[in-house]
């Protein structure tokens, strides 16, 4: 990826937040992610347990091959005189084999279907992937927010204390009023109110990220980054790309509707006659000397007559099921059309933001510098230079939050045409 114009601005946000903090980049926090994710892990052992569905599918296109060994002792006692007593020990051994050869393609359809449920698992499994990701991706950027607005917030407060100790001394020359002072007091006050209500807003996204990444300490945390990786040039190759027909949800969607109407056949087949062959060959032996061999090979004709209640149904819930499949489909075409609308609606007012704000950020600095010089010549009050130095760190604090919410929305933008592990490979940390 191409380094931003807005890379001026670099971000080093790492905020010490316990002694063994833990700093992560925005490449090893998505890695350690969806190394962690408890739900990536379920969804891959449902694609495991759809392949061995599969495997039990194609089994079912060979022979089934059975063998029954039996022992058998017969006693035979007369009382008679002499007494007569004889023991007979017999065994029979019978192999049995059978071969379905036409069942209305019923076994076909099954496997068919069988390997389109696994093709949706395996859309689905790219999805969790991206899903993840994307929250990941929110997790970090808000992480990274809220550090930056502590050390802006931190940064304010001091030199607003620097700036009250002057004013003191000069309230004490009588070059300054008390309730000037007091103004300023209450504005400290109000910056640590919420410099206060940044911090817990962190310790809260810390747990949120510790829980992410089953990490027992919530307050080892912490994110940084370093340069930006998207450009305002970059987002009109990035909307271009932003094709609903690659997205993983329909491929899923669109193999589970071939799956159903592979369930169709399945039911309609069961209206089919079957034809098997069938054989077995048996051999009997015993004391006595007497061996017996013989075998069997025919072909069976099953024709189901009449019609039951039971296939009707299975049928009609095969085709119930494909038609909310279809539904869902077509619903989600919807809801993926109405979700790129709205990205792209945020990364056109992100560019238009950022611009605002960076033309009103140099006009507030400007009007800083102005009243600053117009108070040290008693043309201005300090009221006014701290109403407008006030208003300077506000729309920085605004600016930082522009850019880190255009990044975040370039990163969601790409995971519409790149995949989870080409998008991590290529950031640069």
């Amino acid at each position: 990826m191409k380094t931003s114009s807005l890379a001026t601005l670099l971000i080093v946000t790492t905020l010490v937040v316990s002694t063994y903090a833990q700093t992560f980049t925005l490449k090893s926090f998505l890695v350690k992610t969806l190394e962690k994710s408890r739900v990536i892990e379920v969804e891959n052992a449902n694609l495991k347990k759809l392949d061995d569905t599969v495997d039990g599918q194609r089994s079912g296109f060979l022979p089934d091959v059975n063998a029954t060994v039996q022992y058998t002792t017969v006693g035979n006692q007369q009382s008679q005189t002499p007494i007569y007593n004889q023991t007979i020990n017999g065994t029979s051994t019978k192999i049995n084999l059978s071969q379905n050869l036409f069942n209305g393609l019923k076994d076909l359809n099954n496997l068919e279907a069988a390997n389109h449920s696994r093709d949706a698992q395996v859309y689905k499994l790219q999805e969790t992937r991206k899903s993840e990701t994307e929250s990941a991706l929110s997790l970090f950027f808000k992480l990274l927010q809220y550090q930056k607005d502590i050390e802006n917030q931190k940064q304010e407060i001091l030199l607003y204390e620097k700036n009250l100790t002057d004013l003191k001394t000069r309230v004490q020359s009588g070059s300054a009023r008390q309730n000037e002072v007091i103004n300023l007091e209450a504005t400290i006050a109000n910056s640590r109110i919420d410099l206060a209500t940044s911090e817990n807003s962190l310790k809260l996204a810390q747990a949120q990220a510790a829980a992410v990444l089953r990490d027992e300490d919530s307050n080892a945390v912490s994110v940084s980054l370093k340069k930006f990786s998207f450009s305002f040039e970059q987002t009109k190759s990035l909307v271009a790309k932003m094709d609903t027909n690659t997205r993983a949800e329909l491929k899923s969607l669109s193999a589970t509707v071939q799956s159903k109407e592979n369930n169709i056949r399945v039911q309609k087949g069961s209206y089919s006659p079957s034809l098997d062959l069938s054989g077995s060959y048996l051999v009997n032996s015993s004391d006595t000397n007497t061996n017996q061999n013989t075998y069997t090979a025919g072909v069976v004709l099953t024709i189901p007559f009449p019609v039951s209640v039971k296939k009707s149904s299975e049928l009609s819930k095969a085709r119930a099921e494909k038609a909310i499949a279809e539904i869902e489909l077509e619903k989600k075409k919807d809801d993926l059309q109405k979700e790129r609308a709205q990205l792209i609606q945020n990364l056109q007012n992100n560019v238009k933001q950022i611009e605002l704000l960076k033309n009103a950020k140099a006009l507030n600095k400007s009007n800083v510098d102005s009243l600053g010089r117009d108070h040290r010549s008693g043309l201005a009050s300090y009221s006014d230079v701290l109403n407008a130095s006030i208003t300077y760190q506000k729309t920085l604090q605004k600016y930082d939050r522009a850019v880190l919410d255009f990044e975040l929305n370039c990163y969601h933008a790409l995971l519409w045409s790149s995949d989870v592990e080409s998008i991590i490979s290529g950031i640069e940390d």
